[in-house]
């Protein structure tokens, strides 16, 4: 039988675990990208307006992603579950964009110096199948489960 003191400091272990990888997320996201899109230099050729959709779309799954945290944490799980609904269509709009930025940059030409430029859309593309999960979401699961 679990006791109350070990609930506490189980929910405040998974708090602080997972605030701190949502926050290591965002970082991520603006280290990783700060050369290409948010400090883009003035000598690189500019982003057509998919590109900077994508930008957009995609920071802010990642700001949703670190925002519904900090309210599971902070047990405002009221918000969090409203907030989910804007999550779904985000995600939708998330994987609609990655798979279109995709087949655009293969249609320049794009990719990396390591492989094919075909070869390499498997990459981005098997990225967002997995992403988009068979039936659409989490709810029922044991991790959304766990929210009071």
């Amino acid at each position: 039988m679990e006791t109350t003191a070990g609930r506490r400091v189980l929910w405040q272990t998974d708090r602080l675990f997972f605030t701190g990888m949502a926050l290591s997320s965002v970082l991520t996201l603006v280290v990783g990208f700060a050369p290409t899109y948010f400090v883009r230099s003035s000598t690189l050729p500019p982003l057509s307006p998919l590109y900077h959709l994508h930008g957009a779309v995609f920071t802010s799954w990642i700001v949703l992603f670190f925002v519904q945290t900090v309210l599971v944490a902070r047990r405002r799980t009221d918000i969090h579950r409203r907030l989910g609904v804007a999550g779904a269509v985000l995600a939708f709009v998330v994987f609609i964009t990655g798979v279109t930025v995709s087949v655009e940059t293969l249609r320049r030409g794009g990719g990396t110096h390591i492989a094919e430029p075909h070869a390499f859309l498997a990459i981005p593309l098997g990225d967002m199948i997995t992403f988009a999960p068979p039936g659409g979401g989490r709810r029922g699961t044991q991790a959304a489960d766990r929210c009071p």
